[in-house]
């Protein structure tokens, strides 16, 4: 996919300090400003094309979290929609069923927002209380906002099973889908936030 995803961009942001951002990973095709999705700050994104998956991937890799005009840029691959009628080569890899498109540090906690192929979750690790270093609490829900699901643990990663756990308990509505929690997990672990 050679579609990124750029946010947490300053107002600032230009399209041309963007392409000169990008071109040192490789060809840049297109720039497009967009609007970020539930910020609730001053804050712009971007989707930038590259001319290959290679520099795409590069791009991500080494940008991701880099300083432009004093914002730390956020980096994911942009869903692409597949041509209708169009099949996906067998060999090919398998979409994520789950994609950050947003993440955000809030006073006590950091927030994620995934897009699910059946809804928007917000995940939100809470830092460790000062009197129980050792515990984590993660809470998730969906936009619908309705269900809301909650666990604490030793760690993240067992906090983070622990709202799958419970979340797969729940009786199956439109406030709380069936969700792909491994690939949750994945989209989480690929930003260390487990």
């Amino acid at each position: 996919m050679s579609k990124l995803y750029v946010s947490n961009l300053s107002q600032t942001t230009s399209l041309a300090s963007l392409r000169q951002a990008f071109a040192a990973c490789g060809e840049v095709i297109d720039v497009e400003m967009a609007p970020e999705r539930g910020a609730y700050h001053s804050t712009s994104a971007a989707y930038v094309r590259m001319s290959t998956n290679a520099a795409a991937e590069r791009a991500a890799a080494n940008l991701h979290g880099t300083l432009l005009l004093g914002r730390s840029m956020v980096i994911t691959h942009a869903h692409e929609e597949e041509p209708k009628g169009r099949k996906r080569d067998k060999g090919a890899e398998p979409v994520s069923n789950a994609r950050i498109t947003q993440q955000y540090r809030e006073r006590m906690s950091m927030t994620y927002e995934l897009s699910c192929h059946s809804a928007r979750l917000t995940v939100r690790i809470f830092f460790p209380d000062p009197e129980s270093p050792s515990r984590w609490r993660v809470e998730a829900r969906t936009d619908r906002g309705e269900s809301v699901v909650e666990a604490t643990e030793g760690s993240r990663e067992l906090a983070l099973r622990g709202v799958a756990e419970a979340w797969g308990s729940l009786p199956t509505s439109a406030s709380a889908p069936e969700l792909d929690w491994p690939a949750i997990a994945t989209a989480l672990k690929a930003v260390r936030a487990v």
